[in-house]
């Protein structure tokens, strides 16, 4: 009886506990069965709000969002309305896409993008990797490459602090470095 009760009350707890959707291993999952061979960084204060992958002419794109998820259930309103319509989406949905007020956006290029120009641009070294942030977005943008991939990250919010904003660069850079 007394295991009963640890088991029911261990569930209870599971169940119970926060909405929070920091993706995890079943993102990562369905990742590992794309072309990008990347870990995905899970953000201390933020969920995983949507992962997916654009294609064009080559280029494929995969953008992952952070925020605060509003929902439980990841949103098929898009897909719904794209099936209703008989329009074929651009993009292929890999993990989400639940709603909250995007507040860091990470794109993923197959190939070395530059995303801005040298005089638009202050160089940093991240990681031992240089990074190149965009002098045009004040509340933050980075660029870098790192294993034949481009990475963008950009913030939307300014309550980032530049150490707050360079300790997430360096976990995505130490994280799928290789």
């Amino acid at each position: 009886m007394k295991f009963l009760l640890i088991v029911l009350m261990s569930l209870l707890a599971v169940g119970c506990s926060s909405t929070s959707n920091s993706g995890g291993s079943e993102a990562q999952e369905r990742l590992d069965e794309t072309a990008f061979t990347m870990t995905i960084p899970e953000h201390n204060d933020y969920d995983l709000l949507s992962i997916y992958i654009e294609e064009s002419e080559g280029l494929e794109i995969l953008y992952m969002s952070y925020g605060i998820a509003t929902s439980d259930t990841p949103s098929t309103e898009l897909e719904d309305l794209a099936e209703e319509e008989g329009i074929e989406l651009a993009t292929e949905t890999i993990y989400g896409t639940y709603e909250g007020d995007t507040i860091i956006d990470l794109q993923v290029f197959n190939q070395d993008v530059q995303m801005s120009d040298e005089s638009d641009r202050i160089e940093h070294t991240i990681a031992d990797h240089t990074v190149y942030e965009s002098t045009t977005n004040p509340r933050g943008s980075y660029q870098w490459t790192l294993n034949g991939y481009s990475y963008l990250v950009t913030f939307f919010d300014e309550s980032h602090t530049e150490d707050e904003q360079e300790e997430f660069i360096r976990k995505i850079i130490t994280e799928n470095e290789g």
